[in-house]
């Protein structure tokens, strides 16, 4: 837990406070406890105690010109106000040293030095070079957890903060050789908890300084990665990735949402406050290439380097594609910069087009059974209809040797070997060995994240023909995890509801104003306290409110027969929608007559499993339906944690059932994405469609002779 925190306490409970803390300075002195260990309570605020502390002397002067982004007034003002802060304050010493670097001996000689020159990089437009130094050191220091009503003391540190700092960029802690923690590996903690009435401050040796590279410029300047750096260039793919990080056009809506979907005085919804923009890059280091490919080991020039690439691509392209199908002839080209070249596919699939750190992977469990104990996502790259499977876990890849792996690795594209319902027989394939893994190596640049991985990266397109896709609603949509706010956000006061405005979500589009989509996130207020979770796939859940009317596009899957169904949990609020499916957003047929989402399972022939044969007969009359039961790897998450989604039925507090609605089926002659449009069937406007995850199943599966399809 981290420590709930705020401003205006009691004045007898701060007296008191006062003497006990007092006391325990006096009582608890001991040579053997480190001096960064002590318990500090200053009654001060942030800015008090910067302000009247001379070691932060040179720090508080940047804090009380920085001007926050809202008002344009002081961040010392911000600082000073109620609210729960966190602040990774530099000492003197450490500022003195950052102020060399600039070639300036005092706070007055950097803002005289700098102060004619116009700043560089977006967002700083009409300010000076002096303004932009001040605004990224202030900032990049302090962590706003007001949103969440909490606080950063050290016992609640993670790899990972859960909030991001003033600048939008992560806080990293880990553990320094002596037991104490570093910053973003840069800045050693020399004093902690220093507890203030608006959160806390920590004390630093160094002034964490942000990456103002952008990715491209990254691999450009790396020699362990010269070779992808060219691939980049060569196929036009470096400007693409070098875009700015913010959508600086963004304008929040200012609509009142108080009473939408369980909005009360202390959790009404909220809507995001910016809109950011980012790359994940997933890349081969040198010897990786030299290793897989011999010939550019004689290449004597950039392009014999450059060709043998380009040769090695073909021959996954060729594999992968019939020599008579459309893609193959557009993918056949000189054209390196076209999207559909052979050669642009092979280095843009190293792209995903959202930020995901290493932390991400791995870390969105909420309801994860212990014994499937692997966490697999599907990620959209920049190469036209490809997806990356991402798999975390210890059943994420093959077993080598019997031996279980590190349950923290991730893997690109697994075997999955040790399951047995995949072989040849049955037409269930995966790849034939375990893609990549993610090594480890990270770096933060200013618009994204790239992660250096142990193989060569390639689509298995013919493998992912016959497996089964299975999208959480919120994988689908790249601005939610590059905004940090699928893992981290909390709506003010906690309530973990957000609105998304139409033209926030970019595989979305509304076709009514009466539209309001609705993210609810693990860690909203649902009665039983934040963090408590849903009845759901990963106790999160996703609502379209209103007279709505929408069409959604989901991830690309290969040419093929293809059944969709949707995830959701089935309750008395819900409402009736009709909805549709095609390969297009014009021609989009009717998938028979409206799904009523307010019925419970048993209405449609869900039987409590009992260990027989009958488990399968409950499947096959549900199916024939058109109905399945919910996945048994996640558990409910509303406190009923010892059943599993495809067990819940009729819940005794909530009346919610976890289903799958087959939607129906449906042919695509090229690869590409699948569309769906739901509309209100009701004349209420004030019900709900319910969104928790979307299956795309192929017909190796669903229409299998051998065996039913594995109840994961």
């Amino acid at each position: 837990m981290k420590n709930k925190h705020g401003g205006g306490m009691n004045p007898l409970l701060l007296l008191f406070s006062l003497l006990v803390c007092g006391f325990a300075a006096v009582s608890c002195t001991n040579d053997d406890i480190p001096s960064d260990s002590y318990y500090t309570f200053t009654g001060q605020t942030i800015d008090d105690y910067l302000e009247g502390n001379a070691d932060f002397s040179i720090y508080a002067e940047f804090i009380r010109n920085a001007r926050t982004d809202d008002d344009g007034s002081s961040l010392s003002s911000l600082l000073n106000s109620y609210g729960y802060y966190t602040c990774f304050a530099p000492d003197n010493e450490a500022m003195t040293d950052y102020l060399a670097t600039l070639e300036c001996a005092s706070f007055a000689e950097m803002q005289e030095k700098y102060g004619s020159q116009a700043a560089q990089g977006h967002g700083y437009e009409g300010k000076t070079k002096a303004d932009s130094i001040i605004d990224v050191v202030a900032k990049m220091h302090v962590v706003s957890s007001n949103e969440a009503g909490v606080a950063y003391e050290s016992k609640d540190f993670s790899e990972k903060l859960g909030d991001l700092n003033l600048l939008n960029r992560v806080i990293y802690i880990s553990m320094a050789d002596d037991g104490g923690y570093v910053v973003n590996s840069q800045a050693h903690i020399t004093e902690r908890d220093i507890e203030c009435h608006n959160g806390f401050v920590h004390r630093l040796d160094s002034v964490v300084q942000p990456s103002t590279m952008k990715l491209q410029e990254f691999f450009a300047a790396n020699p362990r990665y010269t070779i992808f750096g060219r691939l980049l260039v060569a196929t036009d793919l470096e400007e693409r990735i070098n875009t700015v990080p913010e959508d600086y056009d963004y304008v929040p809506d200012q609509t009142d949402y108080s009473d939408t979907k369980g909005g009360d005085d202390a959790h009404d919804p909220t809507v995001p406050q910016k809109k950011y923009f980012g790359y994940t890059v997933f890349v081969e280091p040198d010897e990786v290439y030299t290793e897989k490919i011999p010939a550019i080991a004689s290449a004597t020039t950039l392009e014999d380097t450059l060709a043998a690439v380009r040769a090695y691509a073909f021959d996954w392209f060729s594999s992968q594609y019939d020599s008579d199908s459309k893609e193959f002839a557009e993918g056949n080209t000189e054209d390196w910069g076209d999207p559909k070249n052979y050669f642009n596919r092979f280095v843009a699939y190293h792209v995903v087009n959202k930020k995901i750190d290493h932390d991400d992977f791995s870390r969105y469990r909420v309801g994860l059974i212990t014994a499937y104990n692997r966490l697999n996502e599907f990620y959209e790259s920049l190469a036209p209809n490809q997806l990356i499977e991402v798999s975390a876990g210890a059943n994420g890849h093959a077993w080598v040797g019997g031996i279980d792996p590190d349950p923290d690795r991730v893997v690109l594209n697994p075997s999955h070997q040790n399951e047995e319902y995949f072989n040849e027989e049955r037409d269930w394939r995966r790849p034939t060995v375990d893609g990549p893994i993610i090594t480890g190596k990270q770096l933060t640049t200013e618009n994204g994240f790239f992660h250096e991985i142990s193989d060569m990266l390639v689509y298995p397109r013919k493998e992912f023909q016959t497996i089964r896709f299975r999208h959480d609603i919120w994988t689908i949509f790249d601005e939610v995890m590059s905004n940090n706010i699928r893992y981290s956000y909390y709506p003010t006061g906690g309530g973990g509801r957000i609105i998304f405005p139409e033209g926030y979500l970019s595989h979305i589009k509304f076709k009514s104003q009466g539209t309001i989509f609705l993210m609810i996130t693990p860690k909203s207020y649902n009665g039983q306290g934040v963090g408590y979770g849903w009845n759901g796939m990963r106790g999160d859940e996703a609502f379209v409110y209103g007279n709505y009317d929408f069409v959604l596009r989901l991830p690309p899957v290969p040419a093929g027969d293809w059944e969709v169904r949707l995830g959701f949990t089935a309750a008395e609020i819900r409402g009736c929608s009709q909805l549709f499916l095609g390969t297009d957003t014009t021609n989009l047929t009717v998938c028979g007559i409206p799904v009523d989402m307010t019925q419970t399972a048993d209405k449609y022939g869900f039987k409590p499993d009992d260990g027989t044969d009958a488990d399968y007969d409950t499947d096959k009359e549900m199916r024939a339906r058109g109905w399945m039961k919910g996945p048994n790897s996640w558990l409910c998450n509303n406190g009923c944690t010892n059943r599993t989604l495809r067990q819940t039925e009729n819940d005794a507090g909530t009346a919610h059932s976890p289903l799958r609605y087959i939607m129906g089926r449906i042919h695509l002659d090229e690869d590409g994405p699948i569309y769906i449009r739901a509309r209100n069937a009701t004349t209420a406007d004030r019900v709900e469609l319910m969104m928790d995850y979307f299956e795309i199943c192929p017909a190796s599966i669903y229409d299998n002779p051998y065996v039913n399809e594995p109840r994961d």
